[in-house]
């Protein structure tokens, strides 16, 4: 399975390789308006006729802490005068699910970002008549639990080892390490083990705990078919350690080079 990797990695061709080559392939859709889905899934059904997924964030609006978002803008403002450019006005949106859900109705899989009870929802309406098999997160029991309750067919489990955002509901606690959840998450779904799967001895973990082994980012970011950056590509390609960090978004993702995703 491919990792959606929204933000620039994915592509048409990415999505189309990895399902031509026996995979389920993904397609992001975060960030893109509809129009630009749209297009990029047209693309990819030129490419492949095999199965395919599609990617959404399912966004919640909660309290924020006003007083913080103004003291990152105070410390990012010299910054942004010395080139020229004007701060943004913090606000929420929902990334264009409602719109994006009406163009979703042939792939053939379907997952969540964050949410996965939003998306169970969201998706049945969108597409009625329509058989999507939706893949929602789960990596603390009751969160799975809740997922099971809203009807997925399968949870991706995503160990505190991966790269990139998490999929957690919340961004509280120190994350897992994906044999921990492996053994504490099992509510009778399948699971889809992703995150420390860098190598033949996390596979072979996952392996035995009759998982299948999911998304995986940073084996697939540097492929000719993904639009990673070049300093992306030269970063994964040096190595090096990695750290969480909010300085990109307030969920703290994984960045830095490494070879775990």
């Amino acid at each position: 399975m491919l990792a959606p990797l929204a933000g620039g990695p994915s592509t048409p061709e990415l999505a189309a390789a990895v399902s031509n080559a026996g995979g389920l392939g993904f397609l992001a859709a975060g960030y893109l308006t509809r129009d630009v889905l749209s297009e990029q899934l047209a693309r990819t059904r030129e490419l492949t006729h095999e199965p395919l997924g599609v990617n959404v964030f399912v966004l919640e609006e909660v309290a924020v802490d006003e007083e913080a978002i103004a003291a990152y803008a105070h410390a990012l403002e010299p910054e942004a005068r010395a080139r020229g450019v004007r701060l943004g006005v913090p606000r929420f949106d929902d990334d264009w699910l409602p719109e994006k859900l009406e163009v979703m109705c042939k792939p053939t899989w379907t997952s969540s970002r964050r949410r996965s009870a939003g998306l169970a929802a969201a998706t049945g309406r969108a597409a009625p008549g329509k058989r999507h098999a939706r893949l929602g997160d789960g990596h603390l029991a009751h969160e799975a639990r809740a997922a099971q309750a809203e009807g997925v067919d399968a949870l991706i489990v995503q160990g505190g080892e991966a790269g990139g955002h998490r999929g957690a509901w919340s961004d509280d606690g120190e994350p897992t390490p994906l044999y921990e959840l492996l053994a504490s998450v099992d509510v009778g779904l399948p699971l889809i083990a992703t995150g420390g799967l860098a190598d033949r001895d996390g596979r072979q973990s996952s392996t035995r705990r009759r998982r299948t082994g999911g998304p995986n980012r940073n084996r697939v970011s540097p492929l000719p078919e993904a639009g990673t950056s070049e300093p992306h590509r030269r970063a994964l390609r040096a190595g090096g350690e990695t750290a969480f960090t909010r300085a990109f978004t307030p969920a703290a993702p994984r960045a830095g080079s490494s070879t775990a995703s």
